[in-house]
């Protein structure tokens, strides 16, 4: 898929080198196929993980971290790559680590989230809303906006990068801080935004379907359990007291009664809203296994 995504990139640059006459166009049309063939590229991950792990994919808190996740992943490999390639290139003249060192810091410290990582969880973003929405022309509507937005933060930080290069001067390490900041940053802090809404809506809807589940009576969820399986500090506690009294063991089995439990839990959720279309017995068999998992994690 990255391959896939280099040879487009690199077949765009081709073809502008040899149609555009050299100057501004040019340099706007590279700055541009970088941003959108690498942004298609990462959507791409985003949506194979969301077509396997539909189950996992909830809502857009799961679209962001997965879109992160995969951005990490690119940006790490993008700066193996500019590292090893400046160091070959500048080695001769004496400056190879230097401008290795330079790449690092930039795209691994400085850039670590405010970069691949921003632009790969707004496509992330734009897939996780799409999950919870209901008819097919706002889904591909909600998906086509997290790409473009993407495409155009990615584009805005290459095109500026080409026509205002960075100095090689002392000046260009305070010039790389504020451009992070002034390109790179409200784009991210749109993602900010985005994740706190979303854990905000899904920790209320989570403590509603536990209340409802604990109420029906079955057993999966007790009324005491509600308010430690709606707090993830909460959880942790419980789990933490099981392994203090049962051992290692103990812990695992605790946590799986959890997880089992926070699943239904989102089924639930899902059911209602009517973004699944799974049969109401398998929420029959999810609770059976979480009787099961209930005896067994007794200490």
């Amino acid at each position: 898929m990255a391959a896939g995504a280099i040879w487009a990139e690199t077949f765009w640059d081709a073809v502008a080198v040899n149609t555009l006459v050299p100057g501004p166009g040019l340099d706007a049309s590279n700055a541009f196929s970088a941003g959108m063939f690498e942004e298609l590229g990462k959507g791409v991950a985003v949506l194979l993980l969301f077509l396997v792990m539909r189950n996992e994919f909830d809502d857009v808190v799961d679209g962001i971290v997965y879109g992160a996740a995969v951005g990490l992943g690119f940006n790490f490999m993008e700066t193996i790559t500019y590292m090893t390639n400046l160091y070959a290139i500048l080695s001769p003249e004496g400056s190879g680590g230097i401008a290795a060192g330079f790449q690092w810091y930039a795209r691994q410290v400085l850039g670590l989230f405010m970069g691949h990582a921003t632009y790969t969880a707004l496509i992330g973003a734009g897939i996780g809303i799409a999950r919870q929405l209901p008819s097919r022309r706002q889904k591909v509507i909600a998906i086509l906006t997290g790409f473009l937005v993407a495409i155009a933060a990615h584009f805005s930080w290459d095109a500026w990068l080409t026509f205002f290069p960075i100095e090689t001067s002392l000046f260009g390490l305070v010039e790389v801080h504020l451009r992070t900041i002034v390109m790179t940053g409200p784009f991210t802090a749109a993602v900010i935004v985005l994740l706190v809404m979303g854990l905000r809506n899904e920790s209320r809807a989570l403590y509603e379907q536990l209340h409802k589940e604990a109420g029906g009576g079955a057993g999966a969820v007790l009324p005491a359990e509600v308010d430690i399986l709606a707090s993830p500090w909460r959880r942790f506690g419980e789990r933490l007291r099981a392994l203090d009294k049962g051992g290692l063991g103990a812990y695992v089995r605790l946590a799986r009664l959890q997880t089992a439990q926070l699943d239904l839990a989102m089924e639930r959720w899902h059911r209602e809203r009517q973004e699944i279309d799974t049969p109401l017995e398998a929420e029959q068999e999810l609770r059976g296994e979480i009787l099961t998992l209930r005896r067994q994690a007794a200490f």
